[in-house]
């Protein structure tokens, strides 16, 4: 049998200084609203690339979103998936239907940093 994967794995983006912005935004949340997008997180570990809207939403090409409504607030998370891992790109909470051009604009170039240390690129 060959390897299967499970489950994805969450990673979280890291900046070059060793920050890591999405996690920083989940300790800057109240622990009810932190410990039902970890639930979220989770959830979407286990059910990978069968996971369907309301949880997840696709964004554009490579980046999909991760979506939990708390009361009334709305928080999204924009991941890439990449070799059974998930990674977290951006948090943020969402105030108008549609992600804006700037949190599409962080996670596209978060995404692309990822993708030039996997091949081995310095930016």
């Amino acid at each position: 049998m060959g390897n299967v994967t499970l489950r994805w794995i969450p990673s979280f983006y890291l900046e070059d200084s060793g920050a890591s912005p999405v996690e920083d935004f989940l300790g800057g949340l109240q622990a009810d609203a932190r410990l039902q997008i970890l639930a979220a997180i989770e959830k979407l570990c286990i059910l990978r690339q069968t996971a369907k809207p309301p949880l997840i939403g696709h964004v554009r090409d490579k980046l999909w979103e991760l979506r939990v409504e708390r009361r009334t607030n709305i928080f999204r998370l924009i991941y890439c998936v990449d070799n059974g891992h998930v990674i977290f790109l951006y948090g943020f909470q969402k105030k108008e239907q549609k992600i804006s051009k700037r949190e599409f604009t962080i996670a596209q170039k978060r995404y692309q940093k990822h993708l030039d240390r996997q091949n081995g690129k310095k930016k």
